[in-house]
């Protein structure tokens, strides 16, 4: 139990944009251990949930560096251990609390979360059985189809958990709600005639103002039907009632919009409901029949995370007491992102512990996934009235003053819900524009402004990685992605899907699987037809035109095989001489996987995607068993983070990141660019099946045939689809705060077209004239008319316009200065001699034939016995000058390093080092002509000097080895020698 003595209270943080969120929560953290410490009680035990494992990983990391600043160990200790200090996702808290107290509810604590592809593929086996046993559910599937049945059965489902039952909601319900909106719609109705007329004297509009409210009056008692409405009074262009004229067209068209739906029509309501009572029999039945597979099977899908747990704490809420006995404090990060359903588990789980809610309502975007912003307002409720602490941070530390005042400005301009952030010093002399705002006659110039504006900015001295282009959709990106690089800007498009969802990954699960399998014809077509080894589609038609059962057995049998198939059968051969990760890393280099990606993206992100595949392939290969079948399918992702992301490029080149607006949350970048100003906000269509207040109801299908749609809202559809589009509408404002709230320097907005209720329609701002506007702290541009061709980006980066030569070999770019490979530092340091091309191929010939002997003298590491058969491996297993056989057991093979240097960072690749009778040893294998031993050798120094650098100081010898011609050549690293590069280095 939490000492009595420790004060902690219940606290709300509202913490804006760049306000150091993330610090105060470091901060309360602290406080919260040195207040046990200082009281000589026992470590606090603290849970703190957050939004994305990305921002769990980050508080740990900040946590760890804090204690280690302070040179805390105690505190160390404390941020190091989860049973003291728990971070983890909403998610991750709810896995570990059903496994931790579920099975006293019943639950078997070694279920599994899976993926929602194998969960999609368990609904419809569900929906199939319940089919079989009650075949008059075949009537829903005639009319409603099997995926739309799905749909709906897998919604009730959801919403029949989420508020612990459902029934069908009946005429008296629709009745009141269609009673509601006539009322609605007609104080909408009246308040804009009373607009007209008082704004207008214009004979035709007074008329105009007049008819409405007699139709309004009419209308919302049911005497008067929609098309009884007077026309309105047409209007000019550019006269004083241009304004009055756009908002009466907009009103005017929503009212028709729902007016003349069916739904009004109370002879469907009948029909309708009948619909919903005979329907629920059916849902309940494929509800029990899904809960019994996933409970058979003990395998369940994210959302039964939450349901689960809400429906153990409503059954049975002592289980809340027993998981929360086990914590003091809890910190609830991101709360304005939470879910009422994530609230109300929180609060059984809670309790009446102490609890510290962060977040910002002006940042809440994630209402497609169940946020809803109101929760924070009644947390902040809920502290006021148990006279808890406030606290509202609204210093801005991320933008310059001048272009947060901006900000402050431009979203008041849309809304007055946004509270005006402070800036962190006074603002300074206005130098220059820090907001460009863009208007384009057409879509096409648009993207145009852009490309040109980020090439202002790069002139500027703005590098790439500091210029951010978001955008509302991964759609969009791509259009921006493909115009920069038309005109040679290197971009990296940040992707929300899964690491097994990238294009790259999934080409080379393909090969992996072939090696596992190749008479799996799927998967070999989508292998052939990839870029790697592309096959015209007419040829595979061609191959499966009889239908083969092994489209790989009939491949392989052709007196001619494509040059693609040899490849593919050489690579099954390579199976048996040296495994399948080995392999499969083989054929991603020799068929230029990873050449080809660089090509295809300069960024290095898709490179490193197949790195970072390469390395799972080695993990799963030693796990053996089934564990190989795993990479192909991506079953070894973990479901609680799907959006696994890429991997971290191993050169970090210079390029222009492209995002959405969501995944930009949380970070900051110098330049902020966003296109699309003028495009309508998305609205919500009307789902298959929804529910309200504990009753469902869904659109009906039209067995008249009267109406335009196959399916028939009621009026509950249309109440909900409008408050969920008001909701989306606030949110969508939101959006654009969380946009330009990421700059820090300068902000750039992009228009053409003006759709309704768009960014662009909605703010003055947009119908500005061009020219500089200069107010009193900041200064902003508003550009307009057509823009001319971009200038082409040259980058200083090495031009890939084809394969590299030997991957290993692949120098860094050049405009870099901070890695230098080894390869790279003894080319420079000699003096470069003209080299035929016959002299390069000969050389790449020895380099494959070295790579082929460096493997199977790594292979001696765990197989010595193939050394008898081979008179190479035998020779250097017996040399004694170097101790070859004792390297070789107890060294280092392909031992990889990078070591600081004042220039940079030096990387290199080591053949074998290892220590023997008191010497080190750093063995090279060379298979060519003794004419290159100096630069051997030149290699072997920089490697001793890393080593020296890693603070290995014994002895060290040098060796190059012939295996072919059974020579060995050997030196001395001498303290010359290491002097010479610490020269060069300069100092880190």
């Amino acid at each position: 139990m939490q000492s009595p003595s420790l004060e902690l209270r219940n606290s709300l943080v509202r913490a804006g944009a760049g306000a150091g969120k993330t610090t105060g929560l470091v901060d309360k953290v602290v406080s919260v251990y040195r207040q046990s410490r200082e009281k000589a009680l026992p470590a606090p035990r603290i849970v703190l949930t957050t939004f994305t494992r990305k921002a769990t990983q980050e508080l740990k990391e900040r946590l760890i560096l804090r204690a280690c600043k302070e040179k805390d160990a105690e505190l160390l200790q404390f941020v190091s251990d989860p049973a003291n200090l728990y971070i983890s996702t909403i998610h991750g808290l709810l896995n570990t609390f059903l496994k931790t107290v579920g099975h006293l509810a019943g639950l078997d604590s070694g279920f599994q979360i899976i993926n929602p592809g194998e969960a999609s593929h368990l609904a419809r086996l569900a929906l199939r059985q319940v089919l079989v046993d009650h075949p008059q559910g075949l009537d829903w599937l005639e009319a409603y189809g099997f995926d739309r049945v799905l749909e709906m059965c897998r919604r009730y489902d959801f919403l029949r958990r989420e508020a612990g039952g459902l029934e069908p909601a009946r005429i008296d319900d629709l009745r009141e709600v269609a009673d509601r909106m006539r009322r609605l719609w007609k104080e909408n109705l009246l308040q804009m005639a009373a607009e007209i007329l008082s704004e207008t004297d214009d004979k035709k509009w007074v008329t105009y103002a007049n008819d409405i409210k007699t139709f309004a009056q009419l209308w919302s008692e049911g005497k008067m039907e929609r098309k009884e409405l007077a026309r309105k009074p047409t209007v000019g262009k550019l006269t004083e009632l241009e304004a009055l004229n756009e908002h009466v067209v907009m009103t005017m068209d929503s009212f028709k919009a729902e007016a003349d739906q069916p739904c009004w029509n109370e002879q469907l309501w009948g029909p309708m409901t009948a619909a919903w009572q005979k329907f629920q029999p059916f849902a309940e039945t494929f509800s029990q029949e899904l809960t019994r597979v996933k409970e058979a099977q003990g395998r369940y899908e994210m959302a039964d995370l939450e349901l689960k747990a809400l429906e153990i704490l409503r059954d049975k809420p002592f289980v809340a007491s027993v998981f929360s006995e086990s914590w003091d404090f809890w910190m609830i990060d991101e709360y304005q992102d939470t879910s009422p359903v994530q609230v109300a588990i929180l609060a059984a789980l809670i309790g009446d512990k102490p609890k510290y809610y962060v977040g910002d309502p002006q940042q809440s975007i994630y209402l497609f996934r169940g946020a809803e912003v109101r929760v924070f307002d009644e947390a902040e409720q809920e502290v006021k009235l148990g006279r808890g602490e406030i606290v509202e941070l609204l210093k801005n530390y991320r933008s310059q003053p001048e272009l947060l005042l901006w900000i402050n400005d431009f979203m008041a301009s849309l809304s007055t819900e946004f509270l005006r952030m402070e800036p962190r010093d006074p603002p300074g002399k206005v130098a220059q524009p820090i907001a460009r705002m863009t208007r384009a006659p057409d879509p096409e110039s648009e993207m145009r402004a852009l490309v040109a504006r980020v090439g202002e900015l790069v002139r500027g001295g703005a590098s790439l990685d500091q210029i951010c282009v978001l955008g509302r959709t991964h759609r969009n990106l791509m259009e921006v992605s493909r115009r920069l690089k038309g005109f040679g800007y290197p971009t990296h498009v940040h992707s929300s899907r899964g690491f097994n969802s990238r294009r790259e990954v999934l080409d080379a699960q393909a090969l992996w699987k072939l090696l596992v399998n190749p008479h799996d014809n799927l998967n070999l077509l989508l292998l052939l037809r990839s870029p790697w080894f592309f096959t015209e589609d007419w040829l595979l038609a061609e191959w499966m035109a009889d239908r083969p059962k092994s489209l790989w057995r009939k491949l392989t049998g052709l007196a001619a095989a494509p040059e693609n198939i040899e490849r593919l059968k050489n690579a099954q051969t390579l199976l048996n001489e040296q495994g399948l990760a080995r392999t499969f890393e083989d054929v991603l280099c020799s068929a230029e996987y990873l050449d080809l990606s660089l090509v295809n993206d300069p960024a290095g992100r898709k490179e490193s995607n197949l790195w970072k595949l390469v390395n799972k392939a080695r993990k799963l290969e030693k796990e053996g068993g089934s564990a190989i079948i795993n990479l192909a399918g991506g079953e070894n992702e973990d479901p609680l983070d799907m959006n696994e992301g890429d991997a971290t490029s191993a050169q970090e080149p210079n390029s222009i990141n492209l995002m959405t607006i969501h995944g930009s949350k949380g970070l900051q970048f110098d330049h902020i660019l966003l296109s699309g100003m003028g495009e309508a906000p998305r609205s919500s269509s009307t789902p298959p099946l929804q529910a309200l207040n504990g009753k469902f109801f869904f659109p009906v299908w039209d067995e008249s045939g009267e109406s335009e749609k196959p399916f028939v809202a009621s009026p509950l559809d249309l109440a909900s689809v409008r408050e969920r589009r008001g909701r989306e509408l606030e949110e969508y404002d939101r959006w654009l705060y969380v946009a330009v709230t990421r700059a820090k320097e300068s902000i750039s907005l992009f228009w053409s077209e003006i759709g309704r209720e768009s960014w662009a329609q909605r703010s003055p701002w947009f119908q500005k004239p061009a020219g500089m506007y200069q107010e009193k702290s900041y200064q902003y541009e508003v550009r307009d008319g057509e823009v001319a061709d971009p200038e082409p980006y040259v980058s200083k980066m090495q031009n890939h316009q084809a394969p590299r030569e030997p991957w290993r070999n692949l120098q860094a770019p050049a405009d870099s200065a901070v890695r230098h490979s080894v390869t790279e530092l003894v080319e420079k340091s000699r003096q470069k001699m003209r080299v035929s091309s016959a002299d390069l191929v000969k050389r790449w010939q020895a380099q494959a034939m070295g790579t082929g002997l460096h493997r199977q003298f790594e292979a001696l590491k765990y197989h010595p016995g193939a050394a008898e058969s081979d008179p190479a491996l035998k020779f250097v297993l017996g040399l004694q000058a170097p101790p070859m056989r004792e390297l070789i057991e107890t060294g280092f093979t392909e031992w990889g390093f990078q070591v600081q240097a004042g220039s940079g960072v030096v990387e290199g690749q080591i053949d074998l080092w290892g220590k023997a009778g008191g010497k080190i040893y750093v063995i090279d294998y060379k298979t060519g002509s003794s004419a290159y031993q100096e630069a051997a050798f030149e290699q072997l120094v920089l490697y001793a000097w890393a080593l020296r650098k890693f603070g290995h100081q014994e002895p060290i010898e040098l060796a190059v080895i012939y295996p072919l011609s059974a020579k060995v050549e050997r030196r001395e690293f001498t303290p010359e020698l290491f002097a010479g590069w610490e020269r060069k280095f300069g100092r880190p």
